[in-house]
Formats: structure tokens, C-alpha cells, sequence
């Protein structure tokens, strides 16, 4: 998905979230300019493709998918202990 397709979704995830302890914006910004593909012929101003994609998580046992999440925001992650007890 992208960053906007789901507002509702995305709204209620946003209020459960807290930065971690030392986290900057700046840094974030800063970081994700050097390491976001930009195209050479793109105009200032607009936001490149890749930054506005969203993750996701899977767990494949074999040809199944065992579990499988789609971010409602960047760093919306599951809980990594929810996923094992969900696919024990």
C-alpha cells in the first residue's frame, strides 16, 4: 500500500505509536533522503514514489504464507511475540 490509502486504518495506528526515546525527526528526514531512490528528473518538490510505500511483514512455511501483515504507517511492525503465538 501507500502512505494516504487508508486513512482510517492509518489514523488509528498513529495514536499508538510513540517515537522511541532519542528519536529526531531530523535524523529521520535526513536519512531517508539519502537512502530513497530519486529519480534525476524529478521536479523539486514532489515526493518520490518509494517514499510513500508501505512495508509489510510475512512468515512462508513452504509455498504457504503463514502469517502476514501490511503496515498501516511507516513503522507500524506486529509484535514479533504475537506473530510466534499466532502461528504455533
Amino acid at each position: 500500500g501507500k502512505i494516504g490509502d487508508n486513512k482510517e486504518d492509518a489514523a488509528e495506528a498513529a495514536k499508538s505509536m510513540k517515537p522511541p526515546q532519542g528519536f529526531s525527526w531530523w535524523s529521520y528526514f535526513t536519512n531517508v533522503g539519502k537512502i530513497s531512490p530519486v529519480p534525476k528528473d524529478l521536479p523539486f518538490g514532489q515526493i518520490p514514489e518509494g517514499v510513500t510505500r508501505l512495508g509489510a511483514t510475512f512468515v512462508v512455511d513452504g509455498d504457504d504464507i503463514a502469517y502476514a501483515w501490511a503496515d498501516r504507517i511507516p513503522g507500524d511492525h506486529p509484535d514479533v511475540n504475537k506473530i510466534l503465538q499466532e502461528i504455533a
